[in-house]
């Protein structure tokens, strides 16, 4: 008998798998040829290369408007059209408002509260509750946290480089920096990083998020298979700096509840919930700024001051810029001055184009929904429910359709803002789930690049290798080897 069900079994395993893998090819959508059980992702299973990347290569080397490919059995939509693009992020959100991952509070409490992870009316009701404290108006208050933070910066510097040129890896260096304005600005707590290496809080600003390698795999095995994120205990936030961060959270408020403290501040906003939620819910609510902006905004800023570093005549130039505006606001930089610089604001979106935090937007479809071709020259387009699209961020941004060569750092693109708007820029995201602390992170950024800049000298050191790789199994584009880099303090 089992010389017959056996082969049975086989035949009927392969045409199930056979019918898993035309879905594709039945839609008329290009796409790579899957292998068995693995699908399109067996570079990443052996950590070879990231889905991220994946999703770029795929979409240079696949002609049309979609492509369609496999993580394990699950068929993913790889979006190419700008307008297809657009229509999913911003016009019609309400088939596409959920990005994909799932990290679970009980699992990760400071991420899994996070806006970025919350899904259809609860993402839309906690979102809604932190929005106000990201207006422009907010950000401008912020403003001489901000400062006083990137002055400490330079100060710390300066010491480092008394004697000489100092090599410091820009990643670790501005996340120090971030912690330092997020938590002044966020929760009114004097980090002072830089005055003290020995705090907890130094070590807090180099170890957010896991190293572990099975903490890794396991967000690893989120990525590429999300529904299994509720039964291994993803975590994506260090355990430890976790119950750090919300310590710090626990004593402001109790602070400010036993002697009667009204500060008009991020966490105040938060602790006004606290007879809606329950504490895990507003500790990871809390903890959103933190996460927010200390770690992807280190990041972009690292990325920046390799930019500059690497383009010296660039580097030369805006410091030119950022002395100019010093002189005229007689030696100090004021929060009007950082949002006028036009060379400034065309380094940071040049970098941002070049170096977006993740290589591509997530999204699911949450409603089945049909696109149709404006022209008519194409049949419609039908995402059905619950297939995950992805928007190819590096592959649009350095796609030389759109960018004459694009993978050269070229600030002067974004200097005529009309030709600009033209260009397709996702590096804040689109739409309602496009980055909420934006605001904030841009004066973050900027302030900390112009006080590096006017103070310090910055080229590569040769300890970076390049081109920079990143972790397959990592989901921010993050160097795995460092971005490091020589400081020499000007006279």
């Amino acid at each position: 008998m089992w010389f017959i069900l056996v082969p049975i079994a086989v035949v009927i395993c392969f045409y199930w798998f056979h019918i898993k893998y035309s879905y594709w090819k039945l839609r008329g959508v290009p796409g790579p040829d899957p292998i068995f059980i693995a699908g399109n992702v067996m570079p990443t299973i052996l950590r070879q290369k990231s889905l991220g990347e994946i999703v770029t290569s795929l979409y240079r080397k696949y002609d049309g408007h979609v492509v369609g490919f496999y993580r394990l059995l699950r068929p993913c939509l790889i979006v190419k059209d700008l307008d297809i693009a657009k229509t999913i992020i911003v016009k019609e959100f309400g088939s596409f408002h959920d990005n994909e991952f799932y990290i679970g509070l009980e699992s990760d409490a400071a991420f899994g509260g996070n806006p970025f992870t919350l899904k259809g009316e609860e993402w839309k009701e906690k979102r809604s509750y932190i929005t106000g404290s990201f207006t422009t108006g907010k950000v401008k208050t912020m403003f001489s946290n901000i400062k006083d933070g990137a002055q400490n910066l330079s100060c710390y510097l300066g010491k480092l480089t008394e004697r000489g040129s100092k090599m410091l890896e820009a990643k670790e260096l501005c996340c120090l920096y971030t912690l330092e304005t997020v938590f002044s600005c966020a929760y009114t707590v004097e980090a002072r990083v830089f005055e003290n290496p020995d705090s907890p809080f130094f070590e807090m600003g180099q170890k957010l998020y896991y190293s572990e390698y099975l903490a890794t795999f396991k967000f690893f095995l989120s990525i590429i298979f999300p529904k299994i994120s509720k039964f291994i205990g993803v975590r994506f936030t260090n355990k430890h700096t976790e119950s750090q961060l919300f310590d710090v959270i626990r004593a402001s408020l109790e602070y400010r509840d036993k002697n009667n403290v009204d500060i008009k501040d991020f966490l105040t906003t938060i602790a006004s919930l606290r007879e809606k939620y329950t504490e895990k819910e507003i500790l990871a609510l809390a903890a959103a700024f933190y996460l927010d902006g200390q770690e992807t905004t280190g990041l972009v800023m690292g990325h920046f001051l390799y930019e500059l570093a690497a383009n010296p005549e660039t580097q030369e130039n805006l410091r030119k810029e950022i002395n100019d505006y010093f002189e005229k606001d007689g030696g100090q930089l004021s929060y009007e001055s950082l949002q006028e610089m036009p060379y400034l604001d065309a380094c940071f979106k040049e970098n941002l184009r070049l170096h977006s935090i993740l290589h591509y937007l997530p999204r699911i479809c949450t409603k089945t929904f049909t696109y149709t071709f404006p022209n008519g020259n194409h049949p419609p387009l039908t995402i059905e429910k619950g297939t995950p699209v992805m928007i190819p961020l590096y592959g649009i941004h350095y796609d030389p359709k759109y960018y004459e060569d694009p993978y050269t750092f070229k600030p002067e693109r974004f200097l005529d803002r009309d030709s600009s708007k033209k260009q397709p820029f996702f590096g804040f995201g689109d739409g309602p789930r496009a980055c909420l602390g934006r605001r904030f992170g841009i004066a973050q950024v900027k302030t900390g690049v112009v006080h590096l800049i006017k103070d310090f000298e910055v080229s590569v050191n040769s300890k970076t290798r390049l081109p920079l790789k990143t972790d397959a199994w990592d989901f921010l584009v993050v160097s795995v080897e460092g971005v490091w880099l020589n400081f020499k303090k000007l006279t």
